[in-house]
């Protein structure tokens, strides 16, 4: 597939804080350049990325941000956003299709290990992003369904007595441990931020593990273990944790937007290898 025959398009809309040429380059894919196609279906790779069986392959031309993955796998999966019929291709396009079959055959071992319900599913229950509060306030004063859709009823009650000033001290104390609620909506874990504990980070284990030791809060360190690594031996001791994590480390990995928590790479696993480790091409079955 011949990848330098590009073509300027005009920037759309949403992309121009990050590019500021009125015209970007593309690879063409259409047999016809000035007829309208359908539109294909993007993804944000922001919410792809923290998955290790995730990769995306190519972004595409959108009126949505330029972070948008076109053509992405995960696992045995792949997403391809291009809603062309092969006729409606030129032959860049028609290649890029069987190159794209071609490649997710390879990975037939590899399986989605973060599930989350779709964005646009009626009960909106996916996991929200921190990046999406983040700057509340930052222009206006936020409506009251935005903070409905982002915001579990507590953290909602609290952030709507807040202004430009309190808000974000608010939100710069409160990040380390904000998490979603079983409607994906964002809220403060009190376990967490009583303990002083980050569960994104590897250090998550050891310490709060430690704490199962500690009779006073033994009880708010069981919870935290059972909400964020639920594979693990929700009733068991210290040492029975500590065996699980042993074991188990290599292949661990945290998703927030899998549902703030961690997860194990069987894939990685079986094969000995650090999740870390095994990205991309090298999750395919060896030939």
């Amino acid at each position: 597939m011949d990848i330098s025959k590009l073509v300027r398009r005009p920037t759309p809309e949403a992309w121009r804080k990050e590019f500021k040429e009125p015209k970007v380059s593309v690879l063409s894919r259409v047999t016809h350049p000035s007829h309208d196609y359908s539109c294909g279906w993007i993804s944000y790779r922001a919410r792809l990325l923290d998955s290790p069986e995730v990769e995306v392959i190519s972004g595409g031309l959108s009126e949505r941000g330029s972070d948008g993955a076109a053509l992405w796998r995960q696992g045995h999966l792949l997403h391809f956003a291009f809603d062309l019929a092969p006729a409606e291709m030129n032959e860049t396009g028609q290649a890029l299709l069987l190159n794209s079959i071609a490649y997710i055959a390879r990975f037939s071992e590899d399986r989605p290990i973060a599930k989350t319900p779709t964005a646009w599913s009626q009960n909106d229950a996916f996991p929200k992003s921190k990046l999406w509060i983040e700057d509340l306030f930052a222009s206006r004063i936020p409506e009251d369904k935005e903070l409905d859709r982002y915001l579990a009823p507590g953290t909602k009650a609290l952030v709507k007595t807040m202004d430009r000033v309190s808000y974000p001290k608010w939100y710069k104390a409160n990040a380390p441990f904000l998490t979603c609620d079983k409607g994906g909506k964002l809220m403060v874990d009190a376990n967490a931020k009583a303990l002083g504990i980050v569960f994104d980070k590897p250090e998550f284990f050891s310490s709060t593990i430690a704490k199962l030791d500690d009779s006073a809060h033994a009880a708010q360190a069981r919870e935290l273990l059972k909400r964020y690594a639920p594979d693990g031996p929700a009733a068991g001791s210290a040492s029975e944790w500590r065996g699980w994590w042993e074991t188990n480390r290599p292949y661990l990995f945290y998703s927030e937007a899998g549902g703030y928590r961690w997860y194990i790479d069987p894939l990685a696993k079986r094969r000995g290898i650090p999740s870390g480790k095994l990205q991309g091409p090298a999750r395919a079955t060896a030939q």
